[in-house]
């Protein structure tokens, strides 16, 4: 069951929201990986796939309405855990891997995108083949700005 048709709308790199409570500031912008960490670094990145059935509203609306709340809430969510918008690199000092947070290139993207294909057979808890999904994992992106577009 390969996927017919999915329409990006859009992809857009979500940054931390700034921090302005001292609680949630984290002091130095590395984070050390650990001897179990090191073990996962052979392996691609997981990719998540979230699917939400919504009926009778216009893109418009959902542009509107929707996805800036969507957008300020991962941001929001961002601001307490930093690491999670960072970049894997090289810890200048030590040269070994590392998270490297807080700077002006963190952030998560966030593919939004519609189908006309069968909710119910997208989202079902049965296993499917990685093809068939294959279509709705963005790799092939460029950051252009703050929305970014596929090559």
């Amino acid at each position: 069951m390969a996927l017919e048709v999915v329409k990006v709308i859009g992809v857009f790199k979500v940054p931390p929201a700034p921090s302005t409570s001292p609680e949630a500031f984290i002091s130095g912008d590395y984070l050390p990986l650990t001897f179990f960490d090191a073990i996962w670094l052979r392996f691609p990145p997981t990719q998540r796939v979230f699917f939400y059935e919504i009926k009778d509203l216009s893109l418009s609306v959902f542009s509107d309405a929707i996805l800036p709340k969507l957008k300020h809430a991962l941001s929001l969510t961002l601001q307490y855990y930093p690491p999670l918008a960072g970049n894997l690199t090289w810890h200048p000092l030590t040269g070994k891997p590392a998270i490297h947070f807080a700077t002006d290139d963190d952030g998560v993207f966030l593919t939004v995108a519609e189908s006309t294909d069968d909710f119910y057979s997208l989202s079902t808890d049965d296993v499917k083949a990685a093809k068939d999904m294959h279509s709705l994992l963005s790799s092939d992106f460029h950051v252009t700005e703050n929305q970014v577009s596929r090559s």
